[in-house]
């Protein structure tokens, strides 16, 4: 345990909602790997078989299995996305999946690999929900399907609800 905040007035515990960075790509892969065992991506699809606006600058034969693997060359974003179009409800209406598409990959195909630090998770994101039967993000998926079946719901969030403010844990230098 520990405090959340200086001077102490709330206590850090098994409640606690923190930021896990990079951590979170396991979370992502697992989802997408229990959607790939329900048949409903492959990893050696083509992404612009599922997102044909994938396709542009060259980006037409990179494989979900490429993404996954830090190999698609897109690795920054020419522009910043907007806060607002980053709810689950705005990404599954398409809010940034076009400038996602739109991005010209680093390097060639089958050439490199570095890592996606800021980009992976978007690209999981817009591949999975264009393969979810119910057209759900990762995040939805998460709590809905993974969470609850392994007895843990809500405990983790990939962008903190409103609702669950009081739980988020900020990140606080030592004093």
């Amino acid at each position: 345990a520990g405090t959340i905040d200086h001077p102490v007035t709330r206590t850090y515990d098994c409640n606690s909602l923190q930021d896990v960075f990079s951590s979170s790509k396991v979370v992502a892969s697992l989802c997408v790997a229990l959607l790939a065992s329900r048949g409903h991506l492959r990893y050696d699809q083509k992404v612009a078989e599922v997102w044909p606006e994938f396709a542009q600058h060259g980006k037409g034969d990179i494989t979900v299995a490429e993404v996954m693997r830090h190999e698609a060359g897109c690795v920054k974003l020419a522009e910043t996305l907007l806060s607002k179009d980053l709810t689950a409800e705005r990404i599954r209406a398409g809010a940034v999946s076009e400038q996602l598409a739109s991005q010209v990959p680093k390097w060639p195909k089958d050439t490199r690999r570095e890592y996606h630090a800021e980009t992976r998770g978007f690209y999981i994101n817009e591949i999975f929900r264009r393969c979810h039967p119910e057209g759900l993000t990762v995040g939805q998926f998460l709590q809905q399907d993974v969470l609850p079946a392994v007895g843990i719901p809500g405990a983790f969030y990939f962008g903190v609800p409103e609702s669950q403010d009081d739980r988020w844990v900020p990140m606080v230098p030592p004093p």
